[in-house]
């Protein structure tokens, strides 16, 4: 799906995946975060879920499990502005780290910014 790999391409796992684990950001396997006790999913799984869902703007977007809060913002890509994006995570310091992903893409991102609904994170 264009829409898709458009997003991914947008929105690097980099960008998302804490510093010491750079190395591995681009590889296409499950990334194990274990300081904050999750997993960041392979890049195939998120395009084939997020493919599957077959968004389209003003949809609705709901990550459960959102760990670092990368496919929250590739789902508001995808809604665009007239859409929701929301990412709910139980886990204190995850909810933390998604929070601060987002906005920190937000901000270096300015066609994120210009075309993405805005993020909400939620426990």
């Amino acid at each position: 799906d264009g829409g898709v790999a458009k997003a991914m391409a947008l929105i690097p796992r980099g960008d998302f995946v804490p510093e010491g684990q750079q190395s591995e950001a681009y590889l296409d396997c499950p990334l194990a975060i274990p300081q904050l006790g999750f997993n960041i999913s392979a890049p195939h799984i998120h395009a084939t879920c997020l493919e599957k869902l077959k968004l389209e703007p003003g949809h609705d977007f709901l990550d459960v499990g959102c760990g670092c809060g990368l496919v929250t913002c590739l789902g508001a890509y995808l809604v665009g502005k007239s859409g929701t994006s929301v990412g709910i995570e139980i886990n204190s310091a995850a909810l933390n780290v998604s929070r601060r992903n987002a906005r920190t893409f937000r901000a270096k991102s300015q066609d994120f910014a210009r075309e993405a609904c805005e993020v909400s994170f939620e426990k």
